[in-house]
């Protein structure tokens, strides 16, 4: 029983300390990126995609996404900005004084990449944004189709890169009171504890009076 109680307890103040500072958040599923995070911050990744193909052929590869997107519209003050290192330069939002969360994505090829390999893209989750206190989610496939032209060959440069970046506004001070679902398991822990100690002060009361008297 007393582990339990203990492990109520410990429970109860993950929940608090995770939420304390999870107003604003970026969940993103995204095949290859790792650019979700929560708190204030930028999250940018980058992967490549490419196939060897013969002259005149094509290969079409689809990757499904999931996106959540979260800010609770507190005040935020930002006092740095982060550009994407890529050719296409993206700086995200700027910065409004309030929490918010941009999600950007894009495809690029290297300049090096030969005139004969191209890449077609479908349903392309860009831009996307939450300026004020809501959620917001987002799922579907995107598709890119990479060629190569007749006569011509896959150059080992002729790579895709694609990069996704997230941006997020945060307020992240303690809230003064806990949420109530963690308020609530905080405090039933605490008066079961409360039980437990007077009931073991009580034994212990009664058998330091048995050994007195005898």
């Amino acid at each position: 029983m007393r582990h339990t109680v203990r492990a109520t307890l410990i429970a109860a103040l993950l929940v608090i300390g995770a939420r304390a500072d999870a107003h604003a958040y970026a969940d993103i599923s995204f095949d290859g990126l790792n650019v979700s995070g929560q708190g204030s911050g930028t999250w940018f990744d980058v992967l490549y995609f490419g196939h060897p193909l013969a002259s005149g052929t094509s290969f079409t590869a689809s990757f499904p996404y999931a996106i959540t997107l979260h800010a609770d519209g507190l005040p935020a003050s930002r006092t740095w900005d982060f550009c994407i290192p890529l050719t296409e330069v993206d700086c995200g939002p700027p910065a409004t004084g309030h929490e918010q969360v941009a999600f950007d994505f894009g495809f690029e090829q290297t300049p090096e990449a030969s005139p004969f390999t191209s890449y077609q893209f479908s349903g392309l989750p860009t831009s996307l944004m939450v300026d004020s206190a809501g959620t917001s989610t987002y799922r579907g496939t995107f598709s890119i189709t990479e060629s190569v032209a007749p006569f011509g060959t896959f150059q080992n440069l002729d790579y895709l890169v694609v990069w996704g970046a997230t941006w997020i506004d945060s307020n992240n001070t303690l809230p003064a009171v806990p949420e109530p679902g963690a308020a609530t398991l905080l405090l039933l822990a605490l008066g079961v504890f409360a039980h437990m100690s007077r009931a073991q002060t009580g034994r212990r009361r009664a058998r330091n009076s048995h050994a007195v008297a005898v």
